[in-house]
């Protein structure tokens, strides 16, 4: 798994190829069942920057916490699931994800 090249080419070229919408936040959901292959603290903090809030997902039992919390925007936006839990748990991300947009001044 190459979770770099989501996190780099993904975003600016069809999540976000024209910037933030008004009104609403960019949210990016990253789930995984493995273990990056690459360096994912350069392009998530990128991100980060720009103003992206970020959740990760781990799936299953063989990925790595540490890259989940890498390239989450806190530690709140970590999450990790079972198969059987996942749609539970991306009930609570969805939660989290679409509260109302507060833009910084």
């Amino acid at each position: 798994m190459y979770a770099d090249n989501s996190l780099v080419f993904v975003p600016s070229r069809y999540l976000f190829p024209r910037g933030r919408s008004k009104g609403r936040k960019p949210v990016l959901v990253i789930l995984t069942d493995g273990i990056s292959q690459d360096n994912v603290i350069g392009p998530a903090e990128r991100l980060k920057r720009k103003g992206v809030e970020i959740f990760s997902l781990g799936i299953g039992h063989k990925f790595r916490r540490l890259q989940l919390q890498q390239m989450a925007s806190s530690p709140l936006h970590v999450f990790t699931a079972g198969f059987r839990r996942l749609s539970t748990v991306l009930g609570v991300i969805k939660n989290k994800a679409c509260t109302p947009y507060v833009p910084r001044k």
